[in-house]
């Protein structure tokens, strides 16, 4: 695979289940699912710069939902009920 596709495999890791498993900007353990780190601060980063696209008037409702019902759907497939509320709730969408 190296000289044909200039492709290298990653050296192999066994790590413990607690630590969990990092895939696709998730975090998974054997009983749940988290977002990574990253993938908490690019959420955070998103709903505050849409929310405020909407607030200025740049965005009207439809364009607003067509970019924040994928950024949800991606953050509900992980037990965030508690970082999304924390996150909407400091956010003011008042127009």
């Amino acid at each position: 695979m190296s000289d044909h596709l200039k492709l290298e495999l990653k050296p192999f890791c066994l790590n413990s289940c607690k630590k969990g498993l990092s895939f696709l900007g998730y975090r998974l353990y054997p009983d749940r699912v988290e977002l990574s780190n990253q993938s908490k601060k690019r959420f955070a980063v998103k709903y505050k710069r849409y929310a405020a696209y909407l607030n200025s008037g740049c965005w009207d409702q439809d364009i607003y939902q067509r970019h924040i019902l994928p950024l949800l759907a991606f953050a509900g497939h992980a037990d965030t009920y508690n970082l999304r509320n924390k996150i909407i709730n400091k956010i003011d969408l008042s127009m």
